[in-house]
């Protein structure tokens, strides 16, 4: 039985490289916990017992500053129109919408706008090992009727209800998706680029002759008119106001274009969430993580207090 709390210890410590996705940190925290507890009955010493306790705690006090950081997140930040929305942090809820080109997911080959895959071996011990994984990385987008808005799935945590799971021989492979026309809820940083604001004549007449001057051949061809193999003063008058109308086109092109909303993540380290889930059924969620905590953190402490009436 001594070798237990060995057991314990190694398989908790097995799963620090993953404490830094948010999406896994409550599990984490509570299976350490569940740990703790079983090695507090291994242990008569009252200092291993007071140990074990005040880590206990500890990890309960992180598992509720966490909870409490993402359920505020939800609640102190409402839902924004898409067309209306301020720049900065904000929260949009829309309908989930493919960007080009379509994407199907990895295993199932379902039309999607995300997806994750792991794929797992059964060792002889019957336990699961991990073989493989993968996240889609392209962008997509939300439209909640108002406007739409480029989502970016970097550096976000996802959640979603779509699993599915396949085995075959000695391989489980499972897969997450949101799925297109999905009602999906995010919080993140919003930024609007505004094409009118991007345009100068000036400086986009300078690159596209640039551009032209790489190709002297098919610049001689189109504007040396007499045919002696140069451009000479009045030829180039020719080629800067053809450039001239090429960027007024251009120009005429990207004012017709409406303003692009951009969400990606917040660079000051906010919450950055995106979800099929409704978002009051996430504020629920963690506020029971929050109670959670707090019984085992208070639990805790009594028992720390009760140490020495056990010894």
């Amino acid at each position: 039985m001594r070798t237990l709390p060995v057991i314990v210890l190694s398989w908790l410590i097995s799963f620090l490289p993953s404490f830094g996705q948010p999406r896994l940190s409550q599990f984490i925290i509570s299976g350490g916990q569940i740990c703790l507890l079983i090695l507090l009955f291994q242990f008569d010493d009252p200092t291993w017992r007071t140990f074990w306790l005040s880590t206990m705690a500890a990890l309960s006090l992180l598992g509720w500053t966490l909870a409490l950081r993402r359920r505020r997140a939800i609640t102190d930040c409402p839902v924004s129109p898409i067309a209306s929305a301020a720049q900065g942090y904000v929260s949009l809820h829309g309908r989930g919408k493919p960007h080009d080109p379509p994407l199907r997911s990895q295993v199932f080959q379902r039309p999607c706008v995300w997806y994750r895959f792991e794929t797992e071996r059964r060792e002889s011990n019957n336990r699961w090992e991990h073989v493989a994984s993968g996240e889609s990385e392209l962008d997509f987008l939300i439209d909640d009727g108002s406007g739409e808005c480029v989502v970016s799935c970097d550096g976000a945590e996802i959640e979603t209800t779509h699993r599915e799971t396949r085995e075959h021989s000695n391989y489980r492979t499972t897969e997450w998706t949101l799925r297109i026309d999905d009602k999906i809820y995010l919080l993140g940083y919003l930024r609007t680029r505004n094409h009118m604001a991007e345009l100068d004549t000036r400086e986009d007449m300078k690159i596209l002759l640039e551009e032209w001057k790489r190709d002297p051949d098919a610049l001689l061809r189109r504007f040396d008119l007499d045919k002696n193999g140069e451009i000479d003063m009045q030829e180039w008058a020719l080629v800067r106001r053809a450039a001239r109308r090429e960027v007024e086109k251009q120009h005429q092109e990207a004012r017709e274009l409406a303003d692009t909303h951009l969400v990606g993540r917040p660079p000051d380290g906010r919450l950055y969430l995106i979800t099929n889930r409704d978002p009051s059924r996430l504020v629920r969620r963690y506020l029971l993580w929050m109670i959670f905590h707090l019984i085992v953190f208070f639990g805790s402490l009594i028992g720390i207090a009760a140490v020495p009436h056990f010894t």
